[in-house]
């Protein structure tokens, strides 16, 4: 099977990739997906003007995205977060423990029946009202920053319950593909990855503030404009993208998320321990692209 990419240039830099299996007529243009699930996220947050009710809302306009028949949906959302627990280092930055994010999101695409391209990807959302300067917890940046050379606990209260040594998990993915940012204001969303995020990485407290206009690009000599960087979930939802690859121990802790939301039946009790209730909540938004 043969992938074959086009791209054409859109306001705002963003690219256009158009996903289409070789020999088949028809091609699914990922852009409007993204599309869709960015302005999901800006009409969430048009009449909200507190952060508890936006991925909830969110998850729902997703819910009303218009598809074509080859692109399957599947949504879950429950009050709860769930949390890393810190084993080695044992804090950052005098915390022991963080949220995982608000929303995570999963993609496959299905050729001929089999599953050739399956990941995952987490997503922080920060709000703003002025869509000006948004405050990054710098133990939770850190978390995605340095998820390589972090231990933590999550999803196996039933482990030590049973007295069978709980899972540790080591190693799990890199930096770079475990988790970005959704950034909020009045009506406005933008996916920003955590590599920007990091640009601007004070080592002072415990938070630090993104300014999101350092990051925006005016040229008018050559009429062109747009925000300076790479929109981490447009190349996510595109064919071997970025992303972590579902599988080994990543399958296995995807897959523990899926079952406290409900999106796979399993026992909770697993789980006991490491969501807390929370009126944000957590959502999971999955994508399959099937070849028709």
């Amino acid at each position: 099977m043969q992938f074959i990419f086009s791209a054409f240039r859109v306001p705002h830099r963003i690219s256009s990739t158009l996903y289409r299996p070789f020999g088949r007529r028809k091609i699914v243009n990922t852009t409007q997906v993204y599309e869709g699930i960015i302005n999901a996220l800006k009409v969430a947050s048009e009449n909200i003007s507190n952060e508890p009710e936006i991925v909830k809302t969110a998850i729902d306009e997703i819910n009303k995205i218009n598809l074509p028949g080859n692109i399957k949906r599947q949504t879950g959302f429950c009050h709860q977060k769930p949390y890393a627990l810190f084993v080695d280092p044992k804090e950052i930055n005098q915390y022991k423990r963080t949220e995982l994010g608000d929303l995570m999101f999963v993609v496959k695409f299905i050729n001929r029946g089999e599953c050739i391209d399956y990941r995952t990807l987490f997503f922080q959302a920060k709000y703003d009202k002025d869509f000006k300067k948004f405050k990054i917890e710098k133990h939770q940046q850190r978390f995605y920053s340095e998820i390589e050379k972090i231990d933590f606990k999550f999803g196996n209260k039933v482990y030590s319950d049973g007295n069978i040594e709980p899972i540790i998990w080591k190693h799990l993915t890199s930096a770079e593909n475990f988790g970005d940012y959704f950034l909020i204001g009045s009506g406005r969303a933008l996916d920003v990855g955590l590599t920007c995020i990091n640009s601007q990485y004070d080592p002072s407290g415990n938070q630090f503030s993104f300014d999101i206009r350092q990051h925006y690009h005016i040229a008018p000599r050559h009429f062109s404009f747009g925000w300076e960087f790479q929109r981490p979930l447009l190349s996510f939802l595109s064919p071997y993208g970025k992303g972590n690859k579902v599988e080994g121990l990543l399958k296995i802790f995807t897959e523990l998320i899926y079952k406290k939301l409900g999106m796979i039946a399993d026992p909770p009790e697993e789980h006991q321990g490491y969501w807390e209730e929370d009126p944000s909540g957590f959502g999971v938004v999955e994508f399959t692209f099937v070849e028709e």
